[in-house]
């Protein structure tokens, strides 16, 4: 009987041992975080609250507004997220493209102050204003470019538009660099903002309605049957389980010792 137990003890102790190493290998984790907010900011500082049009471009109306640039945003809320952050991208769905330009691309920045985006602002608002000209010169996260055939909806010159706006685009996949990434692991339990900004807002428009539009699109906020996709997308570092691993460690421990002892009776013998 104590032999048995002598030869389990030593085959427990050496498998303990390397499940300890396996744990101490830890592994990488993965998650992927739905916006909590979007919206736009236009040139002359107006920003409707609560209203989440993501449209980066030109914008030409006729009537009083006249030209009007439009840049916007997503937001993000980091509350659940407690390991450093060590890669992440933007995964963004294309809703609509205008121009007659056969690409667009834009740049993602950063943001200051995520809670007062979604206010509401006035045109000719101070803090309107400072938002807008934030969100197309904050610190530069990446940039991205989008094509035609990626949009669900194409407007592509003249007054014909072709697709539909509940359809599913394809997704932009907008990689983010060290800056992005430290801002990010700065925000760790709170909410992080993204700016985002047509890189060419010179001509070149397609008529949609009253306005003459250049740019890219994700999300519409009218006449909508589907949200498009707007994802944070990380990896944190590898962060092994340290309850588990003194399990295994202490029972390493108990079963080294009961070996030890079999060893000795067996010299003994």
């Amino acid at each position: 009987m104590t032999t048995n137990l002598c030869t389990w003890a030593g085959r427990l102790c050496r498998w303990a041992a390397a499940g300890l190493l396996l744990g101490l290998g830890a592994f990488a984790q993965a998650g992927v975080l739905n916006r909590v907010g979007e919206g736009h900011f236009r040139n002359s500082g107006q920003s409707i609250a609560d209203y989440p049009n993501t449209f980066v471009g030109r914008e030409i109306v006729t009537g009083p507004w006249a030209y009007q640039e439009v840049r916007s945003y997503f937001v993000f809320d980091l509350t659940g997220v407690t390991s450093p952050v060590t890669s992440a991208f933007l995964q963004l769905e294309l809703n609509a493209y205008f121009g007659s330009v056969p690409s667009q691309s834009f740049t993602v920045r950063d943001v200051d102050g995520a809670a007062g985006l979604g206010a509401g602002y006035a045109p000719g608002s101070s803090a309107g204003l400072a938002y807008f000209d934030d969100l197309g010169s904050g610190t530069v996260y990446g940039t991205g470019t989008a094509l035609p055939s990626q949009a669900a909806w194409r407007c592509l010159g003249g007054v014909t538009c072709s697709g539909s706006i509940n359809d599913p685009g394809e997704l932009l996949t907008v990689a983010l660099n060290a800056a992005a990434l430290a801002d990010i692991n700065d925000h760790l339990g709170e909410r992080i903002a993204f700016g985002l900004s047509l890189d060419d807002t010179s001509a070149d428009g397609a008529v949609v309605g009253v306005s003459s539009l250049k740019g890219i699109r994700f999300r519409a906020s009218f006449g909508e049957s589907r949200v498009p996709i707007a994802n944070l997308v990380f990896e944190t570092a590898p962060v092994s389980a340290p309850g588990s691993l003194a399990l295994v460690a202490v029972a390493s421990a108990g079963l080294l010792l009961l070996s030890r002892r079999c060893r000795g009776q067996r010299r003994r013998a």
